[in-house]
Parts: C-alpha cells; structure tokens; sequence
C-alpha cells in the first residue's frame, strides 16, 4: 500500500463531508436565492467551457488582467479566479444573509454578459 491508498478513504471522507454541508447549505436556501445560486453556477460554467473553446479555435482573451492570468496558468487560472469570486460572494452572503440573491445574481449578471459575447463571437 502507498501514500495514495492509505490517503484515499480520508480524500473519500472529506469530499462526502463538504458534500454533507453544501446540500444542507443549499437546502436551508429560500428558493429565489437557491435559484439565485444555481443561476452563478451555470453561467461559472458556460463562462470557463466558452472561454476554453474560444480559446481553442484562436481567439483571445478579451480581459487583459485574465489574458494575463491565462498566458501563465491557462484556463486553470481562470477556473481560479472564477473561485476566488465565489469564495469572496459567499463570504459577503454569510455576512449579509438577508442579500443572498442580490448578491448572488451581482455576481451571476456580469458572468452571463461574458457568456452571452463568448456563445455569439463562438457562432
């Protein structure tokens, strides 16, 4: 057995635990705000898979900070900063929980204009 099998079980543990706590998290949401979040969620996503497939057939990043951030760590960078962006929403939504959506959908309404540019230069 090496270092990876005996670390297993606790990777296993750990990930079913965070799971645990963001589906309690999300299921103590009311619904606009779950809503809300799932909306953060799609657009997070659609953003990183257009900006990779722009990427791909030669277009560039239109951010010159993330452009940046991109020539050195690719598309992870990008991941990243996306994350940073929803650790810092939620830190803001914790501390100010009755703007849960207006934070989330402050976060979500900028991200779905990238993605609405990146699907119609894609097409």
């Amino acid at each position: 057995m090496d270092a990876r099998d005996s670390n297993e079980p606790l990777l296993s543990a750990s990930i079913a635990s965070m799971a645990t706590v963001v589906r309690g998290w999300i299921g103590n949401l009311p619904r606009r705000e779950r809503d809300a979040w799932g909306l953060v969620l799609l657009v997070f996503t659609a953003d990183v898979v257009l900006t990779y497939r722009g990427i791909q057939v030669g277009l560039a990043e239109g951010n010159p900070l993330m452009a940046y951030a991109m020539g050195a760590g690719g598309i992870l960078a990008l991941i990243a900063a996306k994350t940073i962006v929803l650790v810092v929403a939620g830190l803001v939504r914790y501390r100010r929980p009755a703007d849960g959506a207006a934070i989330a959908l402050g976060v979500a309404i900028p991200w779905l204009g990238a993605v609405l540019v990146n699907a119609a230069t894609l097409l």
